[in-house]
């Protein structure tokens, strides 16, 4: 699932340098969405969605990512991707994941 994922990022544009934002709930289907964004070569930045509106909307405004993968769209592009992606090759100076904190410590 995740390599067909993968291919369908791949397909969008998404790659190396570029941040997904995954906003799918704890379970299967997000460990799919955060390895097809890996396999794709980008950043996942992880969202919650149960968090205030303001919040999620200026996470996603500060970090702009290339795509926000709900879980429709990965339904959507799981079934739609036309290539499988191999993994690509990881740059070590790239970003693996994105990460917002409260502020707190």
């Amino acid at each position: 699932r995740a390599s067909a994922v993968a291919g369908g990022l791949r397909d969008r544009g998404v790659g190396p340098d570029d941040i997904v934002a995954v906003t799918i709930p704890r379970g299967a289907d997000m460990v799919v969405a955060v390895v097809a964004v890996l396999v794709a070569g980008a950043a996942y930045l992880p969202v919650d969605s149960t968090q205030p509106p303001d919040r999620v909307a200026a996470v996603l405004a500060d970090a702009a990512p290339a795509l926000v993968l709900t879980p429709g769209e990965l339904r959507a592009l799981e079934t739609a991707a036309v290539s499988v992606a191999p993994m690509a090759d990881p740059d070590p100076a790239s970003a693996a994941y994105v990460i917002y904190t409260s502020g707190s410590t």
